[in-house]
């Protein structure tokens, strides 16, 4: 039984010019456990900065870094308007940091693609390239984002992959869900378009936040919404999934990862963009609350997912 142990907000943008702090994505480090994530300004611009933790107390700020750590794109490259981190890896002493860019768009809100940034120190990161590393394809013919990746002698991509538009009211949002790549380099990635994490009805977007091996299990976090409502509805917000798997090709779907959480609070409306820290036994995961990030970033200690 999956129980919750830890469940409280660990940081809060105080700058002024910036309404969101999403996306978590936590790494440890020597002596600290680093927390990158997006401020989104009220343009809704995204910029790439990171938060210092101590091991020892999570919920304990050592610094924070206070001027973005990645530029924008020129104007119109695929990261524009926006670079917001979603995962990173360490893989021979480099540190691969993969992104999601943003550029606005006519005929629909937005576009995303990946992107990838090396850093040997994992502080001062450079763009790899100044194109997405997927393109559109056959059977994807929409946009890709959202890269999460882990080794199991090769390297596993699972990622958000739009499969269509829906208007609404007048507005167009994304419907997406969860497929899967692999790569020997984690520069070049093969894709055969195969969805591993499938949309139930009603649902319009299954979003991969990160992937954990416990014993012999591989799992993956994500986060799942509605087609409709999803930015004024409890019951239509995100909220935490989990799948697991052994070979990369059979997943197990287990929704409904209940987050504790109190009437009109941070995280009462909203759980989404979880990011996956295990220290000896306790499973730590980082991730936002209501508004997509604008509440702040919370901290949740799990334990149980073993038993899966």
């Amino acid at each position: 039984m999956i129980k919750v142990i830890t469940n409280k907000l660990i940081y809060k943008n105080s700058d002024k010019k910036f309404t969101h702090s999403q996306f978590p994505v936590s790494i440890r480090l020597k002596d600290k456990v680093r927390i990158f994530f997006s401020k989104r300004d009220k343009n809704n611009i995204s910029q790439p900065f990171f938060i210092d933790l101590d091991p020892s107390n999570l919920s304990r700020i050592i610094y924070e870094q206070k001027k973005p750590i990645l530029k924008f794109g020129k104007p119109g490259m695929f990261d524009d308007a926006g670079v917001m981190p979603t995962s990173i890896i360490k893989h021979k002493k480099l540190y691969y940091m993969y992104y999601t860019g943003w550029t606005t768009r006519k005929n629909i809100p937005y576009s995303n693609n990946i992107g990838l940034a090396i850093s040997k120190n994992c502080r001062n990161f450079k763009k790899y390239l100044n194109i997405p590393l997927f393109n559109p394809a056959k059977k994807e013919p929409y946009y890709s984002a959202t890269l999460q990746v882990i080794k199991k002698g090769i390297f596993y991509g699972a990622y958000l992959s739009c499969i269509g538009w829906k208007k609404v009211s007048n507005y167009y949002d994304p419907i997406y869900d969860i497929k899967m790549s692999t790569s020997k380099d984690l520069i070049n990635w093969k894709r055969d378009g195969r969805s591993i994490i499938k949309l139930k009805k009603k649902q319009g977007g299954i979003c991969p936040g990160d992937f954990f091996k416990i014993n012999k299990k591989y799992f993956l976090i994500y986060c799942y919404r509605s087609a409709e409502n999803f930015r004024t509805s409890t019951k239509d917000s995100y909220k935490l999934g989990l799948a697991f798997t052994q070979n990369f090709k059979t997943w197990k779907r287990f929704d409904k990862l209940k987050i504790i959480t109190k009437k009109n609070s941070w995280n009462s409306d909203m759980q989404c963009y979880p990011s996956v820290l295990i220290e000896g036994k306790t499973i730590n995961v980082f991730y936002n609350g209501n508004g997509f990030g604008k509440s702040g970033i919370g901290l949740a200690q799990i334990t149980g997912i073993d038993k899966l």
